[in-house]
């Protein structure tokens, strides 16, 4: 979760003549829970401003972080709102209430991007949030973010309330690796698509080679387990190019763009500090490998039995969203009441040695399953098998043998 600066905050005038009927109450005169309560009941106690998040390869806007404002300005940061609200047992309403209204304005997101939508752990399963995000009939283009007021209880019901966000097509990320609850442990259990670094590993890691390396360590593991990296809190130029040459492929903070009422663009110096550091022109190592695939768009009334019946060489289809973007896979055979099975994804340009890695992270019985293959804009390739994948590091093995002076 971003925040502003404190010191900014603090600047801002608790009201003036535009001022809500909540700002004008003072805020010393009313406890927490008086004051969350006014911010969820006044029609305009809360309001959604966006923060871009850069995909920093390609210097483009990939998503934006739907934050919230109070109306009831006062000393106190947003973060504080929230922690407040955990404490005074009303954080599953105020989160239901920003999710709705970040949803609300998901449709004037540019195809392709994505938003995230902050949650705590103990609002997952709310009878106030699944009500928001399960009466969406689609995900697609959310990413929740598990944030770090608390620590989480019953992770197997938190997994079962992600699940059934995630069958909807959302995303999941994990708010401030490398700091508070965020541990290895955590990530493990919960697998999210994006890890955020935190704040505290990104200041200065332009010129502490300690910072580098420990990023760098969990790049490298996010690749593993099927994760990006989105390091939160760029705010100089530096920062942003030593991130890029780390490979961290997503970057928000005010050097890329403050948040704003509306899905704005990256700042014009983040636009140039990308275009100065190209991504080099890599050769796929996976382009031969690809194999194309039967695929299906996804729809709740496809009778994938009847599909089978009629392709009787097919062992398996590739179910692919409204942009091409893989979401599952069917199995011939599988009696599931849903049937959509979770994929590996792999971007072209990764290594054969890298993709072999990330296979052996899967569970046992999907270990050797075909991997799916992306363009960089997420859009289905086909799939490559376990066979063509080893088989092609062993012949680079072999190679490697022969060429080495005896």
């Amino acid at each position: 979760m971003v925040v502003d600066n404190p010191a900014e905050l603090r600047e801002r005038p608790p009201g003036g003549k535009n001022a809500s009927p909540v700002a004008k109450v003072k805020a010393s005169t009313l406890s927490w829970e008086e004051r969350i309560d006014r911010a969820l009941s006044a029609p305009d106690g809360l309001a959604m401003v966006y923060q871009p998040i850069a995909d920093i390869n390609r210097g483009v806007v990939a998503g934006y972080e739907a934050l919230a404002r109070f109306s009831d300005v006062g000393e106190e940061t947003p973060d504080q709102w929230f922690r407040s609200a955990v404490d005074a047992t009303l954080v599953a309403k105020l989160d239901a209430r920003v999710a709705k209204l970040a949803l609300e304005h998901r449709s004037a997101l540019a195809p392709g991007r994505f938003v995230t939508i902050n949650a705590e752990p103990s609002s997952f399963g709310s009878k106030e949030l699944d009500k928001v995000l399960l009466g969406c009939p689609s995900l697609d283009g959310v990413v929740i973010e598990i944030t770090e007021h608390q620590k989480i209880g019953d992770h197997r019901q938190v997994l079962q309330c992600l699940g059934r966000y995630k069958d909807r097509g959302a995303l999941i990320a994990l708010d401030d690796t490398g700091a508070g609850y965020a541990g290895l442990s955590q990530i493990l259990k919960l697998r999210p698509s994006i890890l955020k670094l935190d704040r505290e590993l990104v200041a200065g890691i332009d010129h502490d080679e300690a910072r580098a390396a420990l990023v760098e360590m969990i790049r490298v593991f996010a690749n593993r387990i099927d994760a990006k990296v989105l390091a939160e809190g760029v705010e100089t130029q530096s920062e942003a190019t030593a991130l890029r040459r780390l490979d961290i492929p997503l970057a928000q903070g005010y050097f890329f763009g403050r948040p704003a009422a509306g899905f704005g663009g990256l700042e014009s110096r983040a636009i140039t500090t990308c275009a100065r550091f190209p991504s080099p022109a890599r050769r796929s190592q996976l382009d031969k490998l690809v194999e194309l695939t039967a695929c299906l768009q996804h729809s709740p009334d496809l009778d994938y039995e009847i599909f089978f019946r009629t392709q009787p060489e097919l062992e398996r289809i590739v179910v692919l969203d409204s942009r091409h973007r893989p979401c599952g896979v069917v199995v011939r055979g599988s009696r599931q009441p849903d049937p959509l099975r979770a994929i590996l994804t792999v971007n072209r340009f990764e290594s054969i040695s890298e993709v072999a890695r990330r296979m052996l992270t899967r569970d046992e019985s999907e270990r050797f399953a075909p991997v799916v293959c992306v363009n960089g804009s997420g859009r289905y390739l086909g799939t490559i098998s376990a066979a063509r994948i080893f088989s092609e590091l062993a012949d680079g093995y072999q190679s490697s043998q022969h060429a080495t002076p005896r």
